[in-house]
């Protein structure tokens, strides 16, 4: 794409806040400030997101909803799901504040993954790599269009440590081995 990521993000966000690119200048001192604070609202808005759903007692159907919140709330907007998941902009790394609101969404996937069963620190490294490939293979082929079988959330049926036995809907179980 000519002039890269951070051009064609930058076009929408004056007209969206009214304003010509200078005046940008006069809000924050540099680029990196204004991805750093749209890296922040990003966060911030998909925690607001998380905080409306009202989730399941049972931990394996409030992870799916969890992830299905996350992937919906990727798919409304695939430049906010780069900046937020991806280093899309070269030079650019979020500052400690902006950074801790996405350890604060990792966490709370964390907890439900754990109170799911899944415990072992490569089993929930497995599932937010999974969750994170199904969620740019969504984008990728098909950005506008969420999954609404929740296939794209089949990556909770793998069985934890407390099911006591491969899920029979899981195709590969050996994916995540220590789920087995």
């Amino acid at each position: 794409m000519p002039g890269g990521w951070p051009r064609s993000v930058l076009r929408p966000v004056r007209p969206e806040v009214g304003i010509r690119q200078p005046s940008l200048y006069e809000y924050f001192d540099s680029k990196n400030a204004l991805y750093d604070a749209m890296f922040a609202d990003g966060n911030r808005r998909l925690v607001e997101r998380l905080d409306a759903v009202t989730f399941s007692s049972k931990p394996r159907d409030a992870l799916k909803q969890w992830l299905a919140a996350f992937t919906t709330f990727a798919g409304e907007d695939p430049a906010r799901y780069q900046l937020l998941f991806q280093r899309p902009i070269p030079g650019f790394a979020p500052s400690p504040e902006s950074y801790a609101l996405a350890e604060d969404v990792l966490s709370r996937a964390v907890t439900l993954m754990r109170a799911a069963g899944v415990t072992g620190q490569g089993d929930i490294d497995c599932i937010v790599a999974m969750t994170a490939g199904l969620t740019e293979a969504q984008l990728s082929n098909s950005p506008a269009i969420l999954r609404p079988d929740g296939a794209e959330h089949r990556d909770t049926d793998v069985p934890s440590h407390q099911s006591g036995g491969p899920d029979e809907r899981h195709s590969n179980p050996a994916s995540c081995p220590g789920l087995r």
